[in-house]
């Protein structure tokens, strides 16, 4: 299978294999074995860095997917306040997220969010996307003093 995703998260795993944690618009969150990437040699390591927006070819492995190609699309990062945003939404998702539970209008959404949405205020409508899409908002802000007590809450109510 060969779809879209963001690179969310990644571990060790062994001596040269890494865990991915990707969100992929079909699929969700999805925990990738990509054997051999911690390599140097490994042509697929500079496609799957933290935060790039990649095309990634996946077989289903026994435990995870398992990682077969990537060509990377763009490298999200490089924009002032970018990169805190994103690892701040990577965590929301890691934390909030299923495993393989698709979320197409989310995916959409924050794909949206990070290519128009530099500078000020990123990572509340960041954070503000994704709790809305997963329900943990139950009406509008108003104000940003608004917008952080609903994402307070949203972490409150999650139990999380």
């Amino acid at each position: 299978m060969t779809t879209e995703s963001i690179v969310v998260g990644t571990r060790p795993s062994g001596e040269a294999a890494s865990i991915l944690t990707l969100f992929t618009r079909e699929l969700g969150l999805l925990s990738v074995m990509a054997r051999g990437i911690r390599y140097e040699r490994s042509k697929l390591r500079y496609h799957v860095q933290l935060y790039s927006f990649v095309e990634v070819t996946l077989v289903q492995g026994h435990e995870h997917w398992v990682l077969i190609g990537a060509v990377s699309i763009e490298r999200l990062s490089g924009r002032p306040n970018s990169e805190r945003a994103r690892a701040h939404v990577a965590t929301l998702l890691v934390r909030f997220l299923g495993e393989a539970d698709p979320h197409t209008e989310l995916y959409d959404n924050l794909l949206h969010i990070i290519h128009d949405g530099d500078g000020e205020g990123v990572e509340t409508r960041l954070s503000l996307a994704t709790f809305e899409r997963l329900g943990y908002l139950g009406r509008a802000q108003k104000s940003e003093h608004d917008a952080l007590f609903l994402i307070e809450q949203a972490v409150r109510e999650s139990h999380l």
